[in-house]
């Protein structure tokens, strides 16, 4: 089991990591949930993305694992299905009550449909399980400071973000200076 890992991170030879993998499942009558997921995260590492989806459904009807899941969710989102990670990562995260990580995953999905307000909303529910998670409070902060904010100079934000830099800057005068 570790030398897949070997093979994987170390050699950085997935396809005989894959074939190590594929072996494994057969001499386990298909019925290996690790292997499987193995066999799946090879798959996505080579790009064969159909076929890791296949491998990480099967390993996940075995046995539903962390890691399984959100490799299956990369695989959807590298296949271009944000819709489909989504489902995946809201059923993960009732499954998992105590996981971060699939409503962190949610919520970056949320923002990559623009959906801020569920993102919002799963950026604090993240802070709720985890309230040292960097990302959620950056993610909350820049979104509070970019919502309906003034800049320094009185111009809303986008009018302030379009104006040059080329044009002639004033420094403010010290006190006294």
């Amino acid at each position: 089991m570790v030398l897949t890992d070997y093979l994987i991170y170390v050699e950085h030879n997935v396809r005989k990591a894959l074939e190590m993998c594929a072996e494994a499942t057969k001499e386990n009558e298909f019925k290996s949930w690790w292997w499987k997921a193995k066999l799946g995260h090879c798959y996505l590492k080579l790009g064969l993305l159909r076929d890791a989806e296949q491998q990480l459904r099967s390993s996940i009807k075995i046995q539903p694992v962390i890691n399984t899941y959100l490799n299956l969710c990369n695989v959807y989102l590298r296949m271009d299905v944000p819709n489909n990670a989504l489902d995946l990562m809201i059923e993960a995260s009732e499954k998992f009550t105590c996981e971060p990580r699939f409503l962190l995953g949610a919520a970056r999905i949320y923002d990559m449909l623009h959906d801020s307000e569920s993102a919002i909303a799963n950026y604090k529910k993240v802070l709720v399980l985890d309230s040292s998670s960097v990302e959620a409070i950056a993610c909350l902060g820049a979104h509070a400071f970019y919502s309906d904010q003034v800049s320094y100079d009185g111009l809303p934000i986008e009018e302030a973000n379009s104006i040059s830099l080329s044009s002639t800057c004033r420094i403010p005068a010290g006190n006294g200076d």
